[in-house]
């Protein structure tokens, strides 16, 4: 089985450095291949802030739209529409 291992610890001495490679070590003496993807060594940074969208259109906000009006035959019950009104 090809196993990508996903480090993103700062800290090489740390506890999660160590399960890395003792798991690394573990699923390679049962015969699987690995590799390594170490995000803080690719310069990887966690925080997202403003920059990481500055290619990204600002967004306008939605114009308000006309209530719909109503068409001939949809009044509300109790009320007469110009069609059903009674002739003086």
């Amino acid at each position: 089985m090809k196993v990508l291992w996903l480090f993103a610890h700062p800290e090489q001495r740390s506890l999660n450095a160590s399960l890395r490679d003792d798991g690394i070590r573990a699923l390679e003496e049962l015969g699987h291949e690995t590799r390594l993807s170490d995000l803080y060594a690719m310069g990887w940074n966690p925080v997202v802030d403003r920059s990481d969208y500055r290619r990204a259109p600002v967004p306008t906000p939605a114009k308000p739209t006309a209530a719909p009006t109503p068409t001939s035959g949809s009044s509300s019950p109790g009320t007469a529409s110009a069609r059903t009104r009674p002739a003086s």
